[in-house]
């Protein structure tokens, strides 16, 4: 009977710890609910937005028309909220497109030798309006303006930074194509490309900057037009836009003797013009030399008519004495400019002998004297 008793009351000691056991478990566990709620309902939705993103948030799966911007929201936690990170409108982003380049190799190598043909199916290219083929490499980078707008219209993947969705057949497995905002824009772009290209020739493609600037401002107002949320800041020509490779070298040889009848052209005019300025400056400093010489003349005259006249005016009042001045000024005039001047005396009787040395002995040099 001891031992009966003795087992009975080391049972109910041993029941009395479990018991406590399970009473400090289950405080510890409603503790831990308790903190859980407390967190769910104060920090479990808190969130931040960065700079570069704009965040949306679906509720019970319906999104809030609601975009929140850069700081620090609240909303409920998961599952009943969902956020979504869109890039924002300072993240820019590009997409590049090669299908109308040149097929490139493993190693990125291209063959660049002459009389290169295009393989159906490997080689992208482009039709101009006068029948001719370009190829080219471009780029666009645009900004998401509206996140809302951008992810209910354009197929978004459930992460928007991820890459677009990869659609597989499915019997073969086999890659069919992609949907997304990126396969979207490539397609405007390129179809945009392809529509500008073809009305316009070869020559304006390759050397002609309004060719990327038209192509820029059709892209953007085509992306505008879609009205999906998104803007395009720019699209450029990342290679330049080239002939195929076979015809290059034709080309070049075209636009090198372009070049040189410009440069031949640009000499001539300015040498016309150089010619011109020349004839017209001889021809004004000839007219102004005429109009000079002319007012001289008359000027000229003009004083001689008035000297004349008043030695008229003297004449008619004592001619002999003016008669002997004129005489006299004359012979001094004369005289001056005489290198020999012989005075002959008047002989009455006829006769007079004139003797005149017409060989004169050469004036000898002067001798200096050589200091030794």
């Amino acid at each position: 009977m001891e031992q009966n008793s003795t087992k009975e009351n080391n049972f109910d000691a041993g029941v009395s710890a479990l018991l406590h056991a399970f009473r400090y478990l289950f405080v510890a566990l409603a503790a831990v609910i308790v903190l859980l709620i407390v967190w769910y309902f104060s920090f479990g939705g808190a969130f931040t937005v960065e700079q570069h993103e704009r965040v949306l948030v679906m509720n019970f799966g319906k999104l809030e028309k609601e975009t929140y911007k850069p700081g620090w929201h609240w909303n409920w936690p998961y599952p009943v909220s969902e956020i979504i990170r869109v890039p924002g409108p300072g993240n820019i982003q590009s997409i590049v497109s090669e299908s109308f380049w040149f097929y490139m190799e493993p190693g990125g190598k291209v063959n660049m030798k002459g009389g290169t043909k295009l393989v159906p199916g490997k080689d992208g290219y482009l039709l101009t309006g006068d029948a001719n083929i370009i190829h080219g490499v471009w780029k666009m980078d645009y900004k998401i303006t509206n996140a809302s707008l951008y992810y209910r219209t354009c197929l978004v993947p459930k992460n928007p930074a991820d890459e677009d969705e990869v659609l597989k057949h499915q019997a073969t497995g086999e890659i069919t194509g992609r949907r997304g905002p990126r396969t979207l824009l490539q397609a405007v772009m390129e179809n945009t490309i392809i529509k500008i290209s073809a009305v316009k020739t070869v020559d304006y493609a390759w050397k002609s900057s309004e060719y990327i600037a038209k192509i820029q401002l059709e892209v953007k107002k085509a992306v505008k037009k879609l009205d999906v949320g998104i803007e395009v800041v720019r699209v450029i020509s990342i290679e330049r836009t080239t002939p195929p490779m076979g015809a290059l070298n034709a080309f070049c040889a075209v636009t090198q003797a372009q070049v040189k009848s410009e440069t031949a052209k640009h000499i001539a005019q300015n040498y016309a013009v150089q010619q011109k300025n020349e004839a017209e400056f001889e021809s004004a400093k000839l007219l102004a030399d005429a109009e000079t010489y002319a007012i001289n003349i008359v000027n000229s005259i003009k004083t001689d008519t008035k000297r004349f006249k008043a030695i008229l005016k003297e004449y008619k009042e004592n001619p002999e004495t003016v008669l002997v001045a004129l005489y006299s000024d004359t012979i001094s005039e004369v005289l001056a400019s005489a290198e020999d001047i012989f005075i002959l005396r008047a002989n009455t009787k006829g006769n007079q002998e004139i003797r005149i040395l017409l060989n004169r002995e050469p004036d000898k040099p002067k001798v200096e004297a050589v200091m030794e």
